[in-house]
C-alpha cells in the first residue's frame, strides 16, 4: 500500500476528524513531509482533502469517498480474498473487467468507482453514471455454469443489491425483471451481466457482473429522456450508509451466492421482492414487436411467465418488458 493509498484509509475512518501531521505520520510510519506530499496527491486526484494550520488533516464535511483499504475491512467470508481495483472515475467498470478477463484474470476481482464516463446499460445504450452514484463490476468464474443459465448471476446480484440496501441502509427496494432495482416507483439500480464461454465445455469462462445505483440525485437533476424512471436510494440526500460500506455490503452477499447459483437459493427472495406479476405490461422481445401481455410469476428457472390475451403463457428467459410503478 503507498502513503498516498494509507493516508486515503486513514482520513476515511476518521469520520471527518482533523487528524495531525505527527500523529498521521507516526501511524503511517513516513515523515511528515510524505505525509504533506501524500495529502497532495489526494487532492490532485479530485479528492477533497482539507488541511488547517494547527489542526491537521480531514476529508471535506460530508464527503463520500471509496476507498479499497476501507472496503476490504468490511469483506467477510468468501469475499475476503477478493482482489479490488478502486476508481474515483473510470470510463466503465465491465469494459475494465473485461479487458482484464482477455488478459487471462478471472477474479474474484471486484472494478468499483464513484463515476462513469462511459456506462454501459443492455442492448449497448448509453448508461448515465454521474458522480452521485456507485459502480461495481464482480469478475468471476463461476464453476460449472452453463452458458445457458448465465442469467442467474443478474437475478442473484439483483437480489444482493437489495439485501444490503435492507439491511445496511433500510431501504425496501424491490426488482422488476429481470436486472433492474426500484424503490418507491423509481428505478435506483441496473445490473448488466456480460460473459465468455468455453466453446468445449459450453460453460461460462468468466462472467462480469456490472451493478450501478443512484445513491443521490445528481447536480441539475436527471437528464430529460430518464427522468421520468430515475430515481435516488437516499432521495433526500442524505446517505445513511458509505459507499465503501454498501459495495462491500453487496461483494459480501453475491461471493456467498455465487458458489451455488446453480442451486438457486436466492430464488424465494428474488420472487419476495418481484414487481411485476399481477401488473399489465408490455414485453419487448429481442427479436420481433412488443406485444402486450399480464406478468403471472417468475418460475423455477427465473423465467417470467406472462399470459396473453388469449389465455396463453409464455415464459420468457430475455428480452425487456415495459410499465408504469
Amino acid at each position: 500500500m503507498t502513503t498516498k493509498e494509507a493516508l486515503l484509509e486513514r482520513l476515511v475512518l476518521s469520520k471527518e476528524e482533523y487528524l495531525s501531521g505527527a500523529q498521521l505520520a507516526q501511524q503511517l510510519g513516513v515523515s511528515r513531509n510524505a505525509v504533506h506530499k501524500a495529502a497532495n496527491e489526494l487532492r490532485a486526484a479530485n479528492l477533497p482533502v482539507e488541511t488547517v494550520p494547527n489542526r491537521g488533516y480531514r476529508l471535506a464535511a460530508g464527503a463520500d469517498v471509496l476507498c479499497a483499504g476501507v472496503i476490504r475491512r468490511d469483506l467477510t467470508g468468501p469475499a475476503a480474498n477478493w482482489q479490488l481495483e478502486v476508481f474515483s472515475e473510470v470510463d466503465s467498470t465491465n469494459q475494465r473487467c473485461k479487458e482484464l478477463a482477455m488478459t487471462g484474470q478471472r477474479g474474484p476481482l471486484a472494478v468499483i468507482s464513484a463515476s462513469q464516463t462511459a456506462g454501459r446499460g443492455r442492448r449497448g445504450r448509453r448508461f448515465y453514471s454521474p458522480k452521485n452514484g456507485l459502480y461495481l463490476s464482480l469478475l468471476v468464474h463461476p464453476q460449472g455454469l452453463a452458458s445457458a443459465n448465465g442469467g442467474l448471476a443478474t437475478t442473484a446480484a439483483a437480489v444482493a443489491v437489495c439485501a444490503a440496501l435492507a439491511e445496511l441502509a433500510g431501504v425496501d427496494a424491490g426488482i422488476k425483471w429481470v436486472n433492474d432495482v426500484y424503490r418507491d416507483g423509481r428505478k435506483v439500480c441496473g445490473i448488466l451481466t456480460e460473459a465468455g464461454s468455453d466453446m468445449e465445455t459450453g460453460e461460462i469462462d468468466w462472467m462480469s457482473v456490472g451493478i450501478g445505483l443512484n445513491l443521490t440525485a445528481p447536480e441539475g437533476g436527471w437528464p430529460e429522456e430518464i427522468r421520468q424512471i430515475a430515481g435516488e436510494i437516499f432521495p433526500d440526500g442524505k446517505m445513511t450508509v458509505s459507499s465503501n460500506q454498501l459495495a462491500a455490503g453487496i461483494i459480501n452477499r453475491f461471493a456467498a451466492m455465487l458458489p451455488k447459483l446453480n442451486q438457486k437459493g436466492f430464488l424465494p427472495e428474488y420472487r419476495r421482492r418481484s414487481l411485476l406479476p399481477g401488473r399489465e405490461i408490455t414485453v419487448l422481445p429481442t427479436v420481433g414487436e412488443p406485444y402486450l401481455a399480464t406478468a403471472v410469476a417468475i418460475d423455477d428457472e427465473c423465467r417470467l411467465v406472462v399470459r396473453l390475451a388469449d389465455g396463453t403463457e409464455r415464459a420468457l428467459l430475455s428480452g425487456e418488458v415495459s410499465t408504469r410503478f
